[in-house]
């Protein structure tokens, strides 16, 4: 492109700002994270968009899945569970209504012995694929814009270069086929399409059981067919698992997500309450939480304060998201997602790959308060990059910073809160707080210069 055709580019237009933050974020931003990595292994972004383009991907999850799928096979009046991750040392952590949809998409498809799968890795950049189609419209529905080749442009370059997603393809992950359904439903809800959003929701359900937390969300929204909707996957999905594995099964799964509830991992990828108070207690006992190695056989010792901390805020931003749920339904809807995936004991990185069409709605909402927009570039940079060089603080009583996608996913949540205050018509909302409202409206009311 030449310097008088650049000229002449509307360079106020909210999206050409957008791509031109995504260019500086990947390239000038993402080569200082690439520079400052620690040697070792090469872990930047770049390496994982490469890969995607080469269509290669791990079989993290699906190893997994097969090994529980072979276990039920060959050895069905053994308990899954208690053999497979206690025993064994392989971590299954999905519920057995996971397998049957698993042994369907996997039919057919090709399994190797190199922790390698062509077959699994092409499905993974066809989710990234729509993903990043479906973003877009998201992006463009909530600056109320058509559809044009621009968001289309920012969509594609920010799915395929944003690192929580593009590292789930890389290691075989599932959750990628949850973040495809989680804004698959995002972008039926913000149509009215609100049964349908809960089927995807339904579906996400049978592989992280938390998130049926929506079903509680709907009901507060008074969204009975969405609630219905996840309820009847669910049931479906129950049946028909309880008939091929049996109650035992089912119970001993119950065991295990109570176990990791309970003990969570200290591994740095963990970006969660539990994995920030894990690792400050390894500073102590390295060896029971070690902070660079991934405990492939064992997890986190129990500790009551970790525990209890991780249930304190747990209580703490799913009461304020349920707070939030009668609100704008696009922004209640992230908040709601956002809020379980931070308050999970184990929230790997690739599980915020769904923060991809929640950054999306956020600029839409914020996009005519700059210090707002501000705030979310630095979330942007925080969660679409792998920061490694704060390993080098593993061992100091500041490895806090380690956790710097899940402090991106707070800065991000706070600011989904300010915005669906600020969009609340009074009246309309029972829970409606005016004190709220004006602290957070009053900067935004033409003629106020004033501070707070």
């Amino acid at each position: 492109m030449r310097l008088p055709e650049i000229a002449k580019i509307n360079w106020r237009s909210p999206i050409i700002q957008l791509i031109a933050f995504l260019f500086i974020n990947q390239f000038l931003i993402g080569a200082i994270a690439f520079v400052s990595t620690p040697p070792g292994p090469n872990e930047a972004g770049w390496k994982y968009t490469y890969d995607l383009m080469q269509v290669k991907g791990g079989a993290d999850s699906w190893n997994a899945m097969t090994a529980a799928v072979n276990h039920l096979e060959e050895e069905p009046d053994k308990l899954l569970y208690s053999t497979l991750v206690f025993e064994e040392g392989t971590k299954f952590q999905y519920p057995p209504q996971s397998l049957p949809p698993y042994r369907v998409v996997s039919f057919g498809v090709h399994q190797v012995t190199d922790n390698t799968n062509r077959g699994f890795a092409a499905i993974g950049v066809a989710c990234v694929l729509i993903i990043a189609g479906l973003t877009a419209i998201i992006l463009a529905q909530s600056e109320n814009r058509p559809v044009g080749p621009l968001y289309l442009l920012a969509g594609l370059f920010a799915a395929v270069t944003f690192y929580p997603l593009i590292r789930g393809v890389a290691l075989g992950q599932i959750q990628t086929w949850i973040t495809l359904a989680f804004t698959a439903a995002l972008l039926l809800g913000m149509n009215g399409r609100m049964r349908l959003s809960g089927v995807f929701i339904g579906f996400a359900c049978l592989l992280k059981p938390h998130y049926g937390l929506f079903v509680l969300w709907g009901a507060l929204r008074k969204e009975w067919g969405f609630s219905v909707a996840i309820l009847a996957v669910c049931a479906i999905a129950s049946v028909v698992s309880l008939i091929l594995y049996g109650f035992a099964q089912h119970f001993d799964y119950l065991h295990f997500l109570s176990f990791l509830s309970r003990h969570g991992e200290p591994y740095f990828p963990n970006q969660s309450v539990n994995g920030i108070l894990n690792r400050l207690y390894g500073l102590a006992e390295p060896d029971l939480y070690p902070n660079l190695t991934f405990l492939g056989h064992s997890f986190a010792p129990f500790n009551p304060v970790v525990y209890g901390g991780t249930m304190v805020f747990a209580v703490a931003s799913l009461g304020t998201a349920l707070w939030a749920s009668r609100r704008d339904l696009a922004l209640s809807f992230c908040i709601m997602m956002l809020s379980i995936t931070v308050s999970s004991p184990v929230a790997w990185e690739h599980h915020y790959g769904l923060a991809l069409p929640i950054f999306a709605v956020a600029f839409g909402a914020l996009r005519d308060r700059p210090s707002a927009l501000a705030w979310l570039a630095v979330s942007y940079v925080l969660v679409s990059h792998v920061w490694l060089v704060t390993n080098l603080l593993a061992n100091t009583p500041v490895n806090i910073v380690q956790s710097y996608l899940f402090f991106g996913a707070i800065i991000l949540l706070v600011l989904l809160h300010q915005a669906a205050i600020r969009k609340t018509v009074p009246g309309s909302d029972p829970f409606y707080d005016k004190g709220l409202w004006e602290r957070f409206t009053r900067r935004a009311r033409p003629g106020n210069s004033g501070t707070q």
